[in-house]
This record gives structure tokens, C-alpha cells and sequence, in this order.
């Protein structure tokens, strides 16, 4: 009896298959994120981010989505996440009150100097 392996798709084959492709915005947006090596989303899904998880089902073979209690806790997780793997930590919140809830993360960010910050230092110095 023969074995099949199933093999499973890179970052740089996914993105690869879909040049010249039409794309939903969000399909695009973890297109972008691929492109820029990330690997883990920390979020919490709400109303208008929907499209998103929705479009992430079918990147979950590349894409690792970690769903915290609340949109604060995602944006802490993602900074110790970028703090502690020099990668880029990446979150999501729906509009309103779940961008409200990321301002106290955002805040502790920038005001512990920017340490884990590599991508904008470089891209504005």
C-alpha cells in the first residue's frame, strides 16, 4: 500500500499562487502579512474584522492565530511575543471599543523605548 504524504504549503508558495490573482481586502491583508514573515496573530474577531477570520481559515496551515480573553490581552501578548522572539507581533481588534482597548497596550509599547521595534526603525529613522 503506498503512503501520501500531504504536503504542506509555504508562506512563499501561497503568496507566489496568488500574483496575478484577484484577492478579497482581507485575503490581502494576510497576504501582506505572509510577505512580511509573520507566522502568529494574536486577536479577538468582532464585527468588522469578520472578513478576516473568515479569509485566516484558509491560512491556518501558515498562519497561527492565538484568540486571548480580550483585545488588551492581545496587544500585551503580542509584545511579549516581539520582545521575547525578535519577530514581529502582530494584533487585531474590531473597531470601537475593541481599537479602544489596544490604546493601553500601545501606550506601554512606546513608552518602554521602542526595544522590540526593529521594522519601524527601520523603515523610518
Amino acid at each position: 500500500m503506498e503512503k501520501t504524504v500531504a504536503i504542506q504549503p509555504t508562506a512563499a508558495t501561497l503568496l507566489e499562487s496568488k500574483i496575478g490573482q484577484e484577492v478579497s481586502g482581507a485575503e490581502a491583508v494576510l497576504l501582506c502579512l505572509l510577505a512580511e514573515n509573520v507566522d502568529t496573530i494574536f486577536g479577538y474577531p468582532g464585527g468588522a474584522n469578520m472578513p478576516i477570520y473568515d479569509a485566516l481559515y484558509h491560512y491556518q496551515d501558515v498562519l497561527r492565530h492565538i484568540l486571548p480573553r480580550h483585545e488588551q490581552g492581545a496587544i500585551h501578548a503580542a509584545e511579549g511575543f516581539a520582545r521575547v522572539t525578535r519577530q514581529t507581533g502582530v494584533c487585531m481588534a474590531t473597531s470601537g471599543p475593541g481599537a479602544i482597548h489596544l490604546l493601553n497596550g500601545l501606550y506601554d509599547f512606546r513608552s518602554r523605548g521602542n526595544q522590540s521595534d526593529h521594522r519601524y526603525r527601520r523603515r523610518h529613522p
